[in-house]
């Protein structure tokens, strides 16, 4: 699945597509869809903006580098959620 999620997404922000209407035109749940995004050796990019998943091109370097700040935020913020549950845990102990 993740060959044929990626090879249906679209190159470009201007055509980026939602997991929803992936999830239609595969007919796959969106967990499948997210996986296949997940699981993809391509460069497949969400900027939050409610467009969907493209892959970008050579000329949308700036977009890049915004996903690039989105991403490494949500990862700080999950790694401060990951120590707050191993300390949740130590204690229980």
């Amino acid at each position: 699945m993740t060959n044929i999620v990626a090879e249906i997404i679209p190159y470009g922000h201007e055509n980026a597509i939602t997991r929803a209407e992936l999830a239609t035109r595969l007919g796959e749940s969106d967990r499948v869809i997210r996986a296949g995004i997940n699981k993809s050796e391509e460069l497949i990019i969400n900027l939050q903006d409610g467009k969907g998943y493209f892959k970008p091109l050579p000329e949308e370097g700036h977009l890049v580098k915004a996903w690039i700040k989105l991403f490494e935020s949500r990862v700080k913020d999950e790694s401060r959620r990951l120590s707050l549950a191993r300390e949740w845990k130590n204690e229980a102990i």
